[in-house]
């Protein structure tokens, strides 16, 4: 017993680490993250209500645009030189800012969607479904359709950083 009672002692001691130090800086900044042109490259389709989640890849509905975010003025465009196909969801033009569904209020360091505002008064909320930093080469939006409250539909746009 007394043996036991050493190893567990030893054990004990072993187990004892310091704590890891040092500092994980300032969080990057999404503003910057989403700053210039996107690329569409790809539109999917999910039928939330179903169980498998069926998906529709809906790309060669959508011509390839450019969608350009201005941090300076938090405003967007998208290149008019390119016709788009398929629903406009984004407008031609308008603002933008980030925000927290959980807190439902405008939100720079922990964003989880981007508002989007066209001219026309519309107001159109998008998931990020990635983050966004500088670095960062893919914007990921889902755009969720609702009945009664439930989603219904979904629309995954997925963007290359031009």
């Amino acid at each position: 017993m007394k043996k036991y009672y050493y190893v567990f002692i030893l054990l004990l001691l072993l187990a004892c680490e310091d704590p890891i130090k040092g500092d994980l800086g300032q969080p990057l900044s999404k503003i910057d993250g989403i700053n210039g042109s996107w690329e569409l490259v790809s539109v999917i389709q999910t039928d939330e209500q179903a169980p498998n989640k069926r998906q529709l890849d809906l790309s060669q509905y959508y011509d390839a645009f450019v969608l350009n975010f201005d941090k300076s003025d938090f405003s967007f465009f998208i290149d008019s030189t390119l016709a788009i196909s398929g629903n406009n969801f984004f407008g031609n033009s308008g603002t933008w800012a980030f925000y927290n569904s959980q807190f439902s209020e405008y939100d720079l360091i922990y964003p989880d969607g981007l508002r989007i505002v066209n001219p026309l008064s519309d107001t159109i909320n998008f998931t990020l479904g990635s983050p966004i930093r500088e670095y960062d080469q893919i914007l990921n939006l889902k755009l969720y359709r609702e009945c009664e409250g439930e989603h219904t539909l979904s629309y995954q746009f997925i963007f290359d950083r031009k």
